[in-house]
C-alpha cells in the first residue's frame, strides 16, 4: 500500500507540474496575437494562379508557334514563286542583276521554312 500511495504523491507531483507547463504555454498564447491563417486554403489558391498562368503562358506560346507557321507557309509561297519568277529573268542590267539576287535570296529561305512547316 505504501508503494501505491508513494506512487500517487509522484503523479500527483508530475500531473501538477505538467498543469503548472500548461497553465504558462495559455499565458504565453495569450499574449500572441493570433492571425487566422488556412494554410492548405492559401495553397489551392496559389496553386490556382499559378495553372492560370501557366494556361496563360501555353496560350500565348500556342498563338506565336501558330503565327510562325503561318509566316511560314507564306515565306514558303513566295520562295517558290521567286525561283519560278527568277527562271523568267536575265541579269542583263544592274537592276535586273539586283532582282535576280534579291530572289535567290528569297528562294535560299525555303530550306529554313521547312524547319516550321
Amino acid at each position: 500500500m505504501d508503494d501505491l500511495e508513494k506512487q500517487h504523491e509522484r503523479d500527483g507531483k508530475t500531473i501538477a507540474e505538467l498543469e503548472a507547463i500548461v497553465d504558462g504555454f495559455k499565458k504565453q498564447a495569450s499574449k500572441l496575437q493570433i492571425v487566422p491563417f488556412d494554410g492548405y486554403l492559401q495553397w489551392c489558391f496559389r496553386w490556382e494562379q499559378a495553372q492560370q498562368r501557366v494556361k496563360a503562358r501555353d496560350a500565348v506560346i500556342r498563338d506565336f508557334l501558330d503565327q510562325v507557321q503561318k509566316a511560314a507557309r507564306h515565306l514558303h509561297v513566295l520562295a517558290r514563286e521567286a525561283g519560278m519568277v527568277r527562271q523568267g529573268i536575265q541579269p542583263v542590267t544592274d537592276e535586273d542583276r539586283r532582282l535576280v539576287n534579291l530572289l535567290e535570296a528569297i528562294r535560299g529561305l525555303e530550306d529554313l521554312v521547312r524547319m516550321y512547316l
